[in-house]
């Protein structure tokens, strides 16, 4: 019997667990949580860049647009004006003697010098007189802005009324405002300006009488903010 009994407990194992191990389970468990709370951070992380980029790309798109929309409506504003100024410049025979040119910010219009004006002088001829009418009418209660432009050869010119080239051009250039504001246009969209020969158009050639000219510079009026 004994040796039966001494048997049985040879087979018998006693399994003892240590306290440490139990908690096991929770480190794991811990671990697990701080992995995802990892992946959560990277994902969002990566999110709000693609949101960032998605918004970058979103505003460059835009004022690339809103660039190429605004320059067709500025061109647009500005084709008719130069249309009806070229079509009467070619009805009158003066393609030699004027130039009419569209630009981004709006037309130029060149005359000769002596189209309008007799030798040293800021009197304006007969001549004058009509295509200044047409240019005025085609602005009248429009929103542009006229500056005027007197531009002179390199030829000095030494008179009590006008000493310089300076003084002739500048006057040239009021003469032509006076008239503009006398056929209705808004004396606050005028401005005259002389450059006497400092912007020659021929400058190998300082005296070419192309350098004696006076430039009709017509933009928009620019919105000021209040």
């Amino acid at each position: 019997m004994n040796d039966d009994q001494d048997e049985s407990n040879d087979d018998l194992f006693i399994i003892t667990r240590n306290g440490d191990d139990q908690d096991d389970w929770m480190l794991s468990f811990v671990d697990l949580i701080t992995l995802l709370m990892g992946c959560f951070v990277i994902m969002y992380a990566l999110k709000s860049a693609d949101v960032s980029k998605q918004e970058q790309m979103s505003k460059s798109i835009h004022e690339a647009i809103g660039d190429v929309s605004t320059d067709k409506t500025d061109k647009l504003d500005y084709t008719g004006l130069y249309q009806n100024i070229s079509e009467y410049i070619n009805n009158q025979n003066l393609a030699a003697h004027v130039e009419v040119r569209l630009t981004k910010n709006g037309v130029e219009i060149s005359t000769e010098g002596s189209l309008l004006f007799e030798p040293g002088s800021a009197d304006l001829n007969n001549e004058s007189q009509d295509l200044i009418t047409k240019i005025a009418s085609s602005l009248m209660n429009e929103p542009f802005f006229i500056q005027i432009e007197g531009h002179t050869d390199s030829a000095p010119i030494a008179t009590p009324q006008y000493p310089t080239n300076w003084e002739l051009s500048a006057a040239r250039a009021a003469r032509v405002v006076r008239l503009m504001i006398s056929l209705g246009i808004d004396a606050n969209h005028l401005n005259a300006v002389g450059y006497a020969d400092t912007r020659l158009l021929y400058p190998d050639q300082p005296l070419h009488a192309g350098n004696r000219r006076v430039i009709f510079v017509i933009s928009k009026i620019q919105a000021t903010s209040s």
